[in-house]
């Protein structure tokens, strides 16, 4: 859930597209995340993904418009400082 949904998405019609599109192919659920300045959509494979990334590309050809897909870390996420000295 994301309350700034209600706000962003209809004030800017290219994010409520894109989650739209996402929702569209049949993804497992599709969100804004954050303030809007990225959608996601949670998939079952890494080749689901593909396929949907490719939908989405081809249904929204915006050459600013970025993908990445990664998988889930049941693990959590771990960042390690080093310093010189």
């Amino acid at each position: 859930h994301n309350d700034l949904e209600k706000i962003v998405l209809p004030e800017y019609p290219k994010v409520a597209q894109l989650r739209e599109t996402f929702a569209r192919t049949g993804v497992l659920g599709t969100m804004m995340s954050g303030s809007g300045s990225t959608v996601f959509a949670l998939c079952e494979s890494a080749p689901e993904a593909e396929r949907v990334r490719d939908e989405v590309r081809n249904a929204i050809p915006d050459p600013n418009l970025e993908f990445w897909i990664t998988r889930f870390s049941s693990q959590g996420v771990r960042v390690s400082l080093t310093t010189n000295g």
